[in-house]
């Protein structure tokens, strides 16, 4: 066998290791193009829960805003002052009918800030307990990807170097010989 020939064989071998190591680098090419894909869609994903936390936070405040409001009672005093204009007010009854008025106003405007923030305290849980699940859910994600990815192509970029470095190896020692 002559120089020629080796050299020869070399650059074949060497033409052939190139055409699988492109193949292999398109293969990588297209999972990384998907993996791309699947991290953008996580991404709007998680930006979609950072905006439905915002909103969910926004509508707190503004319930903790309107628990600092004094209850109405308007309409109350408005009857209270009309009664009070009249001749022969039983200043007695009319007391105890505004303090029940004035109790049950109470009672009915707690009741509505209570169901109203109760829902927001609901809401807001809800949502933090479905954006602890996305964010504790993307180490995860990225951690079966990577399992995935060395599943399917660790063993043959593991072998393709092997080889690589074996007809290295070889072509080396024809040439020394």
């Amino acid at each position: 066998m002559t120089n020629q020939d080796i050299q020869q064989m070399i650059e074949s071998r060497i033409a052939e290791l190139n055409a699988t190591a492109e193949q292999k680098k398109q293969e990588l090419k297209l999972q990384l193009s998907q993996e791309m894909e699947k991290s953008e869609e996580l991404l709007i994903s998680l930006k979609n829960e950072q905006e439905r936390l915002t909103n969910q936070l926004s509508l707190a405040r503004e319930n903790i805003a309107a628990l600092e409001q004094p209850l109405q009672f308007n309409d109350i005093i408005h009857e209270l002052e009309q009664s009070l204009t009249q001749e022969n007010v039983d200043l007695e009854e009319l007391s105890k009918t505004t303090q029940h008025s004035l109790q049950e106003s109470m009672n009915q405007q707690m009741n509505e800030l209570k169901a109203k923030l109760l829902s927001s305290q609901q809401d807001l849980a809800e949502t933090l307990k479905e954006s602890q699940a996305t964010l504790t859910g993307t180490p995860a994600f990225w951690l079966k990807l990577n399992a995935q990815f060395q599943a399917r192509f660790g063993d043959k970029i593991q072998k393709v170097k092997i080889k690589l470095a074996e007809q290295l190896e070889s072509c080396a020692g024809k040439l020394k010989a």
